[in-house]
């Protein structure tokens, strides 16, 4: 099983994504967490970018509680851009 972080907010998730990156020597600007499908943000993915390349990202989803959980393992994507609407 691989590691979670508890968080109890969607800021809190975006806010540990960088606590991370600093943590593996992944230097980033900010974080985005994009919409989900179902529009509730209930699961997605949160990325780290910087100058609009997204440098790493990582899966997060909601409990039966109403927390957030999110993976430490962090998915390193060099060519993926990410462009806001």
């Amino acid at each position: 099983m691989k590691a979670k972080i508890i968080c109890k907010s969607l800021e809190e998730v975006k806010g540990n994504l960088l606590l991370l990156c600093k943590e593996q020597g992944i230097e980033v600007a900010t974080t985005y967490l994009p919409e989900s499908f179902n529009r509730k943000q209930d699961y997605g993915v949160v990325y780290a970018v910087k100058d609009k390349e997204v440098l790493a990202l990582t899966p997060y989803w909601r409990t039966d509680d109403g927390l957030y959980e999110l993976q430490t393992d962090l998915v390193k994507s060099p060519q993926l851009r990410y462009v806001a609407k």
